[in-house]
């Protein structure tokens, strides 16, 4: 992509967790503060990535206008039952609880088709370079990420309304940027 386009932006990422989506690091939190049991992998280890932290490095990135490959991920680096231990315990779980609720299990174990890494933290480079903050540790990400979906479940209107909206905007930023791009006007 960058040999064939220099003025192009490319965003790495992994992990990637937030509102709308149905994936073990977005219900887990859930899943555990009902009371039900999960499986979490302990041995593979990543750096994880909250889509609103996502969105907001983006913009940033934007509006440097600095075109580069940028690797955004949270601070820190966590296997899943690492992250299902901190979702247990913001859901207010005591360690004793979470014992029983979070079953441990291994990579080797997922009869996978094809072998996945095992370790694979990311850390950008060019956003140190360029005088970009670093991002929030994922903990911290994952706690704004628990209180937000308290908010959603308690008020499910309002606060719907309000992430349809954001997202809404954030879809038409990207279509503006992508189009912007194709164009040759960014």
């Amino acid at each position: 992509m960058r040999a064939a386009c220099a003025q192009s932006y490319v965003i790495r990422t992994s992990w990637v967790y937030g509102s709308g989506k149905d994936s073990f690091l977005c219900t887990v939190h859930n899943d555990l503060g009902s009371g039900r049991r999960v499986r979490a992998i302990d041995d593979v280890w990543s750096s994880t990535t909250y889509v609103e932290d996502l969105i907001a490095r983006c913009s940033e990135i934007l509006r440097r206008r600095h075109y580069g490959t940028y690797q955004i991920v949270n601070e820190g680096v966590c296997s899943y039952y690492d992250f299902a231990l901190e979702a247990g315990r913001l859901a207010g779980l005591e360690k004793q609880q979470l014992g029983s609720l979070i079953e441990v299990v291994h990579e080797r174990d997922m009869q996978r088709i094809a072998p996945r890494p095992r370790y694979t933290p990311m850390r950008c480079l060019l956003s140190e370079e360029v005088g970009l903050a670093p991002m929030r540790h994922w903990r911290d990400a994952l706690a704004a990420y628990v209180r937000r979906s308290r908010i959603s479940s308690t008020s499910p209107r309002s606060a719907d309304v309000r992430l349809l909206a954001h997202f809404r905007v954030s879809e038409n930023r990207c279509r503006s940027v992508t189009e912007g791009i194709i164009n040759g006007v960014i």
